[in-house]
Parts: structure tokens; sequence; C-alpha cells
């Protein structure tokens, strides 16, 4: 699964199926070292919480885009 389907999935108002894509989309970056696709990532995961009402999950999830975003890896991924 990709991505893209994850927001297919979103757009359809499949928020729960959203979320399983991203996720292993999201591990798939990480395991890449990915930055930038990984706050991109998190920051779509925190939107299918919201919608699912899983607060707590989108605050880590927003919490941990943040936290990647403001490492010297995700700087230098921007700049490259």
């Amino acid at each position: 699964m990709s991505f893209l389907e994850g927001k297919q999935y979103f757009q359809a108002g499949q928020f729960a199926e959203a979320v399983k894509v991203w996720q292993e989309a999201l591990a798939s970056y990480q395991e890449q070292g990915k930055f930038l696709k990984q706050v991109q990532t998190l920051n779509y995961l925190a939107s299918a919480y919201q919608e699912l009402g899983t607060w707590e999950k989108a605050e880590n999830a927003i919490s941990q885009s943040e936290a990647l975003r403001d490492q010297p890896e995700a700087g230098a991924a921007r700049s490259a």
C-alpha cells in the first residue's frame, strides 16, 4: 500500500483504513531514513486520528512530527 492510497481512503471518509495505510508508509519511511516523508505522514495521521476522535493519538502524531522536523537530519534532508 502506498501513501497515496491513504489519501484516497481519507478523502472517501474511510479514516481507519487511511490510518492503517499511513502507519505502514511511516514504518517504511523510518526504515529508509526519509525524514520529510515521515513528517508529512505523521501530519496526515494526525488528521485521520482527529476525524476518528482519537485526540491523544492525534496529539502524539503531531508531537512526533515536530520532534522529527527539528532534528538536524531533517534539516540536512531539506537542503539536499
